[in-house]
């Protein structure tokens, strides 16, 4: 008799090809000949199987945690059933092909069909609606995990334009449809969110043309780190003038983001210094000088000052000065001293620097050893994208002496330049430039997102206004709505109390339907009010990832073992070894040997034959890989069943 296949899972983090079985480490796979002649170390370890014959018979092993065996816990490596090489059926290979696939949906304008955009007559008054569903919208509080957000197109009751240049007072659908996607883009959802953080929403636009203003690289960042906040300030404490962002999850790392104008000096990873226990610091070390530690703060205007602090003595340490603190001008520097600086070598840099201060920080810091070779990591240049600078009016009264407050405008915005315009009737008007936001291209310059920017802080109860914009008549509009991926998924110190999660926000668009009907227009235009959706793409969860393999991972530690993981015990996962080795968010390939086994046993009517049938599951991550496809189609030649190839090669 026989069965379906039993699955059983490996997670490899190595490939062992040569040595004894009993020297593998947790997360270490390797074949071993069970029919050579052990050792004290073990079986012996196979990778090359030319001259074994189809009986000979070999083992599947993956190490286990060096631990002390007692009556809870033996240290023995999981490991298959024995077959012979003749029981191999077969090997075939599981890759995953693409990452998070995300819903992308277009109301209106599709950037092709130009009857399918969106047209406005005077005085109508539309809704589009926007349906968000998904665990992303639960972890937010929403009841079912979805919410459905609103929002109008409404034109106003006078002339629209339907030429390149409409005239004063005309409005146009391009005009209707942008203030709507600013309006979208604004909108907060629960918890105090943008809702842009979970669906790209941009115009479509017949007309656009390649967008002009200031180059902007964008500058990235790839670190082995656990991604959390802490590390981010790691990064960010090393490039103070930098805005940088964490874009992307990796398996074992992240990926940090910035606009910079060149290209940024490369990111020093933190490496361990130790404290000196022995007369000497160990090889690939240097001592690091003891002594007394001072501060000192001067104005130099964020200038590296470095080397006039360290000539304040000849006892300064060479190298010891570091600038620790910049704000407004003036910078603060942490220096060590082999001796205590003297009343006369400070105040003979106080007549050169008046303003300085000194402080006596510690009367002595420990020996340290610090590392000879710190690891640098280089920024790689990305996309080129575009900012504009966009012009804001201000109009203020003057004082009751007839004095414009010129200087006081100036004083509250420090980070602006404010410049006068005009003056008349008592009043001057004021003008400021700001930044909008960096904007790239996409596939076409019909999808290309807005510019946009924020007015600065009212003047008391004077607000700012944009300069107007100039829209175009003729263009036919749409609206984009792309769903970004979202991703929620920790180390093993978070696995039981946060969502493991990979995914993205599932969207529903809709749009055209009459709120308001005005009888003294015609309403809902040329489509009938309602508004086709062009599907351009549909989500789907991304295909082998750790996160999603955990459990399978967990069905073989109990298979093999008996035993299962703590659930909330971080400690004890920790010392018995049982911390998983699939990180949350790498794809893994998923190599499986089928084996069919037979022994005959006896029944009622007699002897039968017993047949098992295990499927034995290899997940490793791409790099790793290829060691692991090495040994098995090495094995699937002997064993005269195909070979396999998880991606294809590069060309020579």
């Amino acid at each position: 008799m026989f069965h379906g296949a039993t699955d059983r899972h490996f997670v490899v983090n190595s490939v062992t090809k040569t040595g004894r079985s009993l020297n593998l480490a947790k997360g270490q796979w390797a074949v071993v000949d069970i029919e050579a002649q052990p050792t004290e170390d073990g079986l012996k370890i196979v990778s090359d199987f030319n001259g074994l014959a189809k009986s000979a018979k070999v083992q599947l092993f993956s190490g286990s945690p060096e631990l002390v065996p007692n009556r809870s816990y033996g240290n023995k490596s999981n490991r298959s059933v024995p077959f012979k090489l003749s029981d191999i059926q077969e090997i075939r290979v599981s890759a995953p092909k693409e990452g998070i696939k995300v819903d992308h949906q277009i109301l209106g304008y599709d950037g092709y069909d130009g009857t399918t955009g969106i047209s406005l007559e005077s005085g109508d008054d539309e809704e589009i609606s926007l349906m968000l569903s998904g665990p992303a919208l639960g972890i937010l509080g929403y009841k079912d995990s979805a919410v459905q957000i609103t929002e109008r197109l409404t034109a106003p009751n006078g002339t629209k334009s339907t030429i390149a240049t409409p005239a004063a007072g005309e409005w146009t659908d391009q005009q209707v449809v942008e203030e709507a996607v600013e309006r979208l883009n604004r909108t907060i959802v629960m918890g105090s969110i943008k809702l842009s953080e979970y669906v790209d929403i941009t115009p479509v636009n017949s007309t656009n043309v390649a967008a002009t203003g200031d180059d902007n690289v964008f500058y990235n960042l790839t670190v082995s780190d656990d991604g959390t906040f802490s590390d981010l300030g790691k990064v960010q404490g090393q490039y103070p003038a930098l805005n940088i962002k964490r874009t992307e999850t990796l398996g074992n790392g992240s990926v940090y983001t910035a606009i910079a104008g060149a290209l940024p000096a490369a990111y020093t990873v933190n490496e361990a210094w130790l404290v000196k226990g022995c007369d000497t610091c160990p090889a690939g070390y240097t001592e690091y000088d003891d002594g007394f530690v001072y501060s000192v703060q001067i104005e130099d205007d964020g200038a590296d000052s470095t080397l006039a602090v360290e000539a304040i003595s000849a006892n300064i340490v060479t190298g010891s000065a570091v600038q620790v603190n910049q704000e407004g001008g003036v910078s603060t520097y942490t220096f060590v001293s082999s001796a205590q600086l003297t009343d006369a070598e400070k105040d003979a840099f106080i007549t050169a620097n008046p303003e300085a201060i000194f402080t006596f920080v510690a009367p002595d810091v420990a020996e340290l050893c610090s590392p000879d070779n710190l690891t640098t990591i280089a920024w790689v240049a990305g996309e080129t994208c575009k900012t504009q600078n966009v012009t804001y009016s201000i109009v203020i009264g003057h004082d009751e002496c007839g004095i414009a407050p010129t200087a006081e405008i100036q004083a509250a915005y420090p980070e602006l330049t404010i410049a006068v315009d005009s003056t008349a009737n008592c009043s001057t008007k004021y003008t400021t430039t700001v930044t909008t936001n960096v904007v790239c291209e996409e596939c076409s310059v019909d999808f290309r997102a807005l510019f946009t920017s924020e007015a600065p802080k009212d003047y008391g109860v004077h607000a700012w206004q944009k300069d107007p914009k100039s829209y175009d008549g003729t263009a036919k509009m749409g609206i984009s709505f792309k769903a970004k991926p979202f991703v929620f998924a920790g180390s093993e110190e978070y696995r039981d109390y946060v969502p493991q999660l990979a995914t993205s926000t599932r969207i529903q668009v809709a749009g055209g339907y009459v709120v308001d009907v005005n009888s003294s227009f015609t309403s809902g235009g040329p489509t009938g009010g309602d508004y086709k959706v062009t599907i351009l793409s549909v989500a789907s969860e991304p295909e082998n990832w750790g996160l999603n393999l955990r459990n399978w991972e967990e069905s073989a530690r109990i298979a093999f073992d008996g035993d299962c993981r703590f659930y909330h015990n971080n400690y004890g996962n920790l010392v018995t070894g049982k911390e998983t080795n699939l990180e949350a968010v790498q794809p893994y390939v998923d190599y499986i040997i089928k084996v069919r086994t037979s022994t005959t046993g006896q029944g009622v009517a007699g002897e039968r034959e017993l047949v098992d049938i295990h499927d034995y599951h290899m997940l490793v991550a791409p790099g790793v890989h290829k060691d692991v496809e090495d040994v098995l189609n090495d094995l699937a030649l002997q064993a005269g069943v195909a070979t396999v190839q998880a991606f294809g090669n590069t060309s020579a």
